[in-house]
């Protein structure tokens, strides 16, 4: 897993300046923002979706979610903000 400070994120916030995150659709783009510059990335259940070429309509599961967050977080060292869509509890996800 990639070194990383838990308390970065919470050491950037603490800053008064502007944090502008970069947002990524897959660890290869999470790389490239990382050697961009951005001091964090954005990532997102609805990015995963269009990346596999499928509308923004709960279809993926968490575990496929987690799968991609875990490749994400194994090659970056900077914070990623992560939003787990509506918490995976729809009656297509039971």
């Amino acid at each position: 897993m990639g070194d990383r400070d838990n308390s970065s994120l919470r050491n950037l916030l603490k800053k008064e300046e502007m944090i502008v995150a970069s947002g990524i659709f897959s660890f290869i783009s999470a790389i490239k923002a990382e050697k961009t510059g951005f001091k964090t990335v954005s990532f997102s259940g609805e990015d995963l979706s269009h990346t596999l070429g499928l509308p923004d309509l709960d279809v993926i599961t968490l575990s496929e979610l987690s799968y991609e967050v875990q490749k994400i977080t194994n090659v970056i060292h900077i914070p990623l903000n992560f939003d787990a869509d509506t918490g995976f509890e729809e009656t297509v996800n039971v």
